[in-house]
């Protein structure tokens, strides 16, 4: 899956379109940024797009298989960083006294 992402406006409005193969996604990119005029176009889940060049602001086609896995990279890093923290908290020589004394937790440490 592919997705053509169109910011557009004064506001810079978003606007994605869906395609099932890059080739559609990469033509229909082309053909918006090579277009001084006005350009009209339908993803493969029936959004159809009318739009003036002069009103684009930015477009990029995305592959959303490998942002899906960068999303999951970025969740496992943070996992890991939790769990160093965790690590160091758990470290500490303040943290092992207040344990000691009678159980004080920081906040990492609730479950």
């Amino acid at each position: 899956m592919f997705a053509l992402n169109i910011t557009y406006g004064r506001k810079d409005s978003t606007k994605v379109f869906l395609f099932k193969e890059q080739a559609s996604a990469q033509a229909n990119h082309d053909a918006l940024i090579k277009n001084d005029g006005k350009h009209q176009f339908s993803d493969d889940f029936g959004q159809t797009a009318h739009f003036a060049a002069n009103c684009i602001t930015a477009s990029f086609v995305e592959d959303m298989e490998k942002t899906a896995e960068a999303h999951m990279e970025f969740a496992v890093h943070n996992a890991v960083l939790q769990a160093k923290a965790q690590n160091r908290v758990m470290a500490d020589p303040m943290v092992m006294a207040a344990q000691r004394l009678g159980g004080m937790q920081p906040g990492m440490m609730r479950g």
